[in-house]
């Protein structure tokens, strides 16, 4: 319902935003606040991805013409595969250095994950903007 008074751009920027506040709530959690905040960023992680399963499907159908779907969706989903082997990897490496830094440092990680996420947003709603001024 929201979808239909806001829109799946700003919808999906609304998923990459709980995304970002997810990634800061894990960095905040330490042992004296694990209890209560655990379950909460626990529960904040998941609800995201349904709104981008389903976002970016709507926003894919609305912006490639019928008779190109089957091979954009091929290409997307090989590009996404290509995508997903790189961001693994650079992951890897990131945990990699920041062990070697000491264990704690591994928080950090959310930290540029937040970071990465709130670029979606700002990227997701200048998109928005310019797809209506287009």
């Amino acid at each position: 319902r929201l979808s239909q008074k806001i829109g799946w751009v700003r919808v999906t920027a609304v998923g990459f935003g709980l995304v970002a506040l997810t990634a800061g709530l894990w960095f905040v959690i330490n042992e004296g606040n694990m209890a209560v905040l655990f379950p909460i960023a626990a529960m904040l992680t998941v609800m995201p991805h349904t709104v981008f399963d389903v976002g970016f499907l709507q926003m894919d159908i609305a912006a490639v013409p019928q008779t190109e779907r089957s091979i954009y969706f091929s290409v997307k989903s090989l590009l996404n595969w290509g995508v997903s082997i790189l961001a693994t990897l650079a992951s890897t490496a990131l945990i990699h250095s920041l062990e070697v830094i000491s264990a704690s440092a591994l928080k950090y990680v959310f930290l540029v994950g937040a970071a990465g996420m709130v670029l979606c947003v700002l990227v997701t709603l200048l998109s928005e903007k310019r797809l209506k001024t287009a």
